[in-house]
């Protein structure tokens, strides 16, 4: 995914539905910057809910595994204590 803003945390997300690694490729801070909360809560939610166009939303297990790709320097902010990111 390229565009998290519309393909992980914006309104349609069905591509979600079967995937288990999903790469998030060439993102920098700044496509993160104003979903920064909603990227760590689908990292560590036990339950996602998938909303594909024209059909009714469902909640499905989250397995997903998230690698992030890119030549940025620190695209996702991370601290000291920061348990998410590896």
């Amino acid at each position: 995914m390229s565009n998290i803003q519309r393909d992980l945390i914006g309104s349609f997300n069905g591509m979600m539905q079967d995937a288990f690694i999903v790469i998030l490729s060439e993102i920098s801070r700044k496509d993160v910057h104003e979903g920064e909360g909603k990227v760590r809560d689908l990292i560590t939610a036990p339950e996602i809910q998938i909303n594909k166009k024209g059909i009714e939303c469902n909640k499905i297990d989250s397995y997903h595994r998230y690698m992030v790709i890119t030549n940025y320097i620190e695209p996702l902010p991370m601290r000291k204590e920061e348990r998410r990111y590896c």
